[in-house]
């Protein structure tokens, strides 16, 4: 009789080991898919009776475990959710401040440039002008898209 009993208990501790392993990976999946860990979910998952559970000391030392887990790595992940929105924000801030100080930047050439080719047409350099940019036609239709050319027609002076 005591064979059997040992051999009862062997199997009951192979099947419990079977269960307690089972029962640990139906934790880390929950914890990996943010699932709530509890021990009805735990059972569902495992296909057993939740009071196989919750009335095995081992077993319920698993789920809090699990369960302090899923907490600190929800902990973390709000945490780092928190400094990612600072950074970004605090990113979005310099990016915009760094547009504004080239959107300004551009204006002021735009501006100077505009002047410039005033001055050359105003003294009938354009030709000139023309000279440096083989592919003038181009460069001039670009300047005026850019609002970089005057709009009047500008036209040479002779002298005679």
């Amino acid at each position: 009789m005591t064979q059997l009993s040992n051999n009862n208990i062997t199997r009951k501790r192979s099947t419990s080991l079977a269960l307690d392993e089972t029962i640990q990976q139906a934790c880390d999946d929950l914890i990996n898919s943010d699932v709530e860990v509890t021990a009805r979910e735990i059972a569902r998952q495992a296909d057993v009776a939740p009071s196989s559970i919750t009335r095995d000391p081992h077993r319920k030392a698993i789920i809090k475990a699990a369960k302090a887990k899923q907490s600190e790595l929800r902990a973390w992940r709000k945490r780092q959710a928190k400094q990612s929105r600072d950074r970004d924000a605090e990113s979005l801030t310099e990016k915009d401040l760094r547009i504004a100080e080239l959107e300004r930047r551009i204006d002021l050439l735009t501006a100077s440039h505009k002047a410039m080719i005033m001055v050359i047409g105003e003294f009938g350099g354009m030709a000139g002008w023309q000279r440096f940019f083989p592919h003038w036609h181009q460069v001039e239709e670009l300047l005026r898209d850019m609002g970089a050319m005057p709009n009047a027609e500008i036209t040479q002076i002779h002298e005679e």
